[in-house]
């Protein structure tokens, strides 16, 4: 009889070992659930699980749920949240150096981009944010940032002069289109249709898909592929979770991440077209696309302020940035 009742308080002991909870991680981000960010989260939240046999499960919130990027960022601190999504300026508020990727112009083309990402120095990057009680996990893609006006296409950098462009509130990107000779201003982007369609604004810049999404070529003559600024996220989990997480759960989440970032730099390329298609569909705005050679002069008549940029932000830094941008377009 003791026998039997020792072997039935084991098999308790076993079964209570393998029916432990699952590990839940709350990851908030701000996009619709139509949005390629958030299928992208998904699909990391399903490997993770499926890797994981169930031992740690991620719960995705979309379109703020949690808060704004930078309130998922606090909540990370406090234990609410564990994982989120931000943008190079926005984690330039917690960690300067990750301004130095919002810097317009000075990559060439997405493959450069992605490499840098991926490559030494935007991981040295991604690990400098366990400074300050977080880890980085991968870089996302949003492509890049195009220019739409109603009084010429812009073939040249002399096409720039006296356009009135709405830009985001970011004052590097504002100094850039000075130095372009344009006449930059800050809009919310909720006034920026009404504003393009009363002429109080001859334009604006950003990504293909938000062009099309709010309509705003329905308004605009031209359309130019500048491709003047490249747009990312990076994949965020708090520190003290990560380190609570098993060394195989940890594996597996970074490896979900990637699987994000991949499905991402895909959707959006297939984004992209799916936009230049409807705008084209539409028949009313002249698409061109800028040759390399301008956006070489735009890089270099723009300078002064990409440099000053740079140099506030860490001159070393921001020095091995473009030595190594040098070197991803020598090796292509």
């Amino acid at each position: 009889m003791k026998k039997i009742v020792a072997s039935a308080a084991a098999l308790c002991l076993v079964s209570g070992s393998t029916m432990a909870a699952p590990k839940i991680a709350k990851m908030g981000h701000e996009l619709a659930p139509v949005h390629y960010e958030h299928v992208a989260m998904t699909k990391m939240a399903d490997y993770v699980k499926e890797k994981t046999n169930g031992s740690l499960i991620i719960e995705v919130y979309h379109s703020g749920q949690l808060g704004s990027n930078k309130e998922v960022m606090e909540a990370m601190k406090y234990g609410t949240v564990q994982l989120g999504t931000n943008t190079p300026a926005g984690l330039g508020n917690f960690v300067k150096e990750f301004s130095l990727f919002a810097l317009p112009l000075v990559f060439p083309d997405a493959e450069t981009a992605q490499k840098i990402a991926d490559g030494p120095w935007g991981q040295d990057l991604l690990s400098r944010l366990e400074r300050i009680g977080y880890v980085g996990l991968a870089y996302g893609d949003f492509g890049f940032r195009q220019t739409t006006n109603n009084v010429r296409p812009i073939k040249s950098v002399d096409d720039f002069a006296g356009l009135k462009i709405r830009l985001q509130p970011n004052p590097v990107h504002l100094a850039v289109f000075r130095e372009l000779g344009a006449n930059p201003v800050s809009m919310a982007f909720s006034e920026v249709f009404s504003a393009l369609q009363q002429g109080v604004i001859d334009g604006e810049e950003n990504p293909l898909g938000n062009i099309t999404t709010a309509k705003f070529y329905e308004v605009q003559k031209y359309l130019t592929l500048t491709n003047h600024a490249s747009e990312r996220i990076a994949m965020v989990a708090s520190k003290q979770f990560y380190d609570s997480l098993t060394a195989e759960e940890q594996q597996a989440l970074r490896e979900g991440a990637n699987i994000a970032r991949d499905h991402m730099r895909s959707a959006v390329a297939e984004s992209d077209r799916q936009s230049l298609e409807e705008i084209r569909k539409n028949g009313t705005t002249e698409i061109n696309e800028i040759s390399p050679e301008v956006l070489a002069e735009m890089l270099k008549k723009a300078w002064p302020a990409i440099e000053k940029a740079g140099n506030e932000i860490n001159p070393e830094l921001f020095k091995s940035l473009m030595a190594e941008i040098d070197r991803v377009k020598n090796e292509k």
